[in-house]
């Protein structure tokens, strides 16, 4: 499992197709202004692009545009998943090293279709981890925009850690410790 992070994802979301909705965007998206305060008193900055996060409107126009990269096709067991712009690749390969190899050429039609949209993956972001049921807990390492990325013994997606055993001891330890967190 690897979970992709898109690089300034809702700033620079692009709407391409249909024309229809890319009139219809344009409208929702026109003159946007960010009333912005300094010493000087206050400006207005005009907004060009992006999604406007936390809009009512801003989850459907990021799914629309992102049905794209759920739809792309891949190479053997594999699948992307996705929730607004957390995005994970999932492979599934008796054999690591096949795993990886799928994983990689899967990540290189990501990021393709990414760099088609405007958009491009961070690398820096990206975490992956090799769940098995064998007894030697392995490793695999994968390449994202030039950079490697080796497997961790557990990550977090969408606030559930996942662990190479997908036992979720990780997970109840991370819930824990953010529970004693809490104040009453």
């Amino acid at each position: 499992m690897v979970t992709l992070d898109i690089r300034n994802d809702f700033n620079t979301a692009n709407f391409s197709d249909p024309a229809y909705l890319v009139r219809f965007i344009r409208s929702y998206s026109s003159n946007r202004v960010l009333p912005c305060e300094s010493s000087e008193g206050v400006f207005r900055h005009q907004v060009t692009g992006g999604v406007p996060q936390g809009s009512v409107l801003g989850p459907l126009l990021w799914n629309t545009m992102y049905d794209g990269i759920l739809r792309l096709p891949l190479v053997g067991r594999s699948e992307i998943v996705g929730f607004a712009d957390d995005v994970a690749l999932l492979v599934v390969d008796k054999y690591p090293g096949k795993a990886e190899e799928m994983c990689n050429r899967n990540i290189r039609a990501i990021e393709h279709w990414l760099s088609s949209m405007g958009l491009e993956l961070a690398p820096e972001k990206t975490k992956a981890v090799l769940i098995s049921s064998r007894k030697a807990v392995e490793t695999a390492t994968v390449e994202v925009g030039g950079t490697l990325v080796s497997s961790s013994r557990a990550i977090k997606y969408l606030e559930v850690m996942i662990d190479t055993r997908l036992s979720f001891r990780e997970h109840l330890a991370y819930a824990s410790s953010k529970a004693t967190e809490v104040k009453a």
